[in-house]
């Protein structure tokens, strides 16, 4: 395994340039050995005299917000505006002391719009795999990989268990319930309903309402 420590950095004006990283991005400078450099704990740069354009790319949270605070500092000019493809979101920014700035944002399965596949091992009813994978939208992104993998098992578990060898809406709704946490039930109720699903089949709506 490689690490890379730090990377050569090519601007025409480093002074400037390390100066910008330090007041705009919040790198640390430092000179050494005749030389600029900056690092802020995941990145260091060795910034040299070149005539090459560098790339520094900055992962966004917000890429609208951050474009925007970058912006209006006066160093700093659009080169394109904020272009999307199917992963992410990603702009280019001109420093006026020589690189550029690649502003990145990778897009989740709901900002793409992008319904994941389940992993089967047993055949399942189409209309039924695509409700169920409409449906999990409801678990919170960090937590559904692990709901999609638990939903999956328990339908396939309950078909088998009754004798059948396709999951259909049954095994796939009661298995959706049971690994559901209660406390979501209602938020599952509707998201069952506008996929034409019967809910009460397997939700009880008097049970959360007289917890109320």
């Amino acid at each position: 395994m490689f690490y890379a420590i730090a990377v050569t950095f090519p601007t025409p004006q480093p002074e400037q340039s390390a100066q910008f990283l330090k007041n705009r991005l919040d790198f640390n400078i430092k000179y050494e050995d005749h030389s600029w450099w900056a690092e802020n704990g995941s990145t260091s740069l060795h910034l040299t005299q070149g005539t090459s354009s560098s790339v520094l790319e900055i992962q966004c949270s917000d890429i609208v917000s951050d474009s925007s605070q970058l912006l209006a500092f006066p160093e700093l000019e659009a080169l394109t505006e904020i272009i999307s493809n199917y992963h992410q979101l990603y702009q280019e920014l001109q420093c006026d002391c020589g690189f550029k700035l690649y502003l990145t944002k990778i897009l989740n399965e709901d900002e793409r719009d992008e319904l994941i596949p389940l992993t089967t091992t047993l055949p399942w009813d189409g209309t039924t795999k695509e409700q169920v994978q409409r449906i999990l939208r409801i678990t919170p992104l960090a937590f559904r990989d692990s709901a999609r993998k638990k939903v999956t098992e328990r339908a396939e578990y309950i078909t088998v268990e009754g004798g059948g060898l396709t999951v259909g809406p049954a095994q796939a709704m009661k298995a959706l319930v049971e690994v559901t946490l209660k406390f979501q039930h209602p938020t599952l109720y509707k998201a069952m309903l506008k996929e034409n699903i019967d809910a009460l089949q397997y939700l009880n709506p008097k049970s959360w309402e007289e917890e109320v």
